[in-house]
């Protein structure tokens, strides 16, 4: 295995869990990984969207948007739903569920990406969706009861 850092040969994979805490001690950073003090949590695409630690889109300078934070950041998915098909409440699409923007864990609206790619925030390929069909996979199961 190759350090992705430094480029040293590393014979098994325990020795390389060590090698690269060495490197989070020093103070560099796994390019792309997760976790720790040391993840990196931002990977820029432009001046106003990046990459979260998740993998989601976030946008910069939202700040007048009702999904925004504090900061005026807001996931790139949630607000082209949002534009897309506004404030009111509405249904899951796979359950029927009641959801909402503003509601609780189990009641908030999740946006699914249909074909399940994280950063495909085209808005034709978002749809709300409860937590638990967000979930559990349930645009998986459709998929493959609509193309078998």
């Amino acid at each position: 295995m190759e350090c992705k850092i430094c480029k040293k040969i590393i014979d098994k994979p325990i020795q390389m869990r060590g090698h690269m805490s060495g490197h989070a001690r020093m103070g560099k950073k796994r390019p792309g990984v997760g976790g720790g003090r040391n993840r990196i949590s931002i990977k820029n695409i432009d001046e106003m969207r990046y990459f979260d630690n998740k993998g989601y889109v976030m946008l910069r300078k939202q700040h007048g948007h009702p999904l925004a934070r504090e900061t005026g950041h807001v996931y790139e998915h949630r607000k082209n739903l949002y534009d897309r098909i506004g404030p009111d409440n509405h249904r899951c699409w796979w359950c029927g569920k009641n959801i909402f923007w503003s509601g609780t864990d189990k009641t908030r609206i999740n946006v699914d990406h249909i074909d399940g790619i994280k950063d495909n925030n085209n808005p034709d390929n978002l749809v709300p969706a409860c937590m638990m069909c967000n979930r559990s996979g349930a645009r998986l199961m459709q998929h493959k009861i609509e193309y078998e």
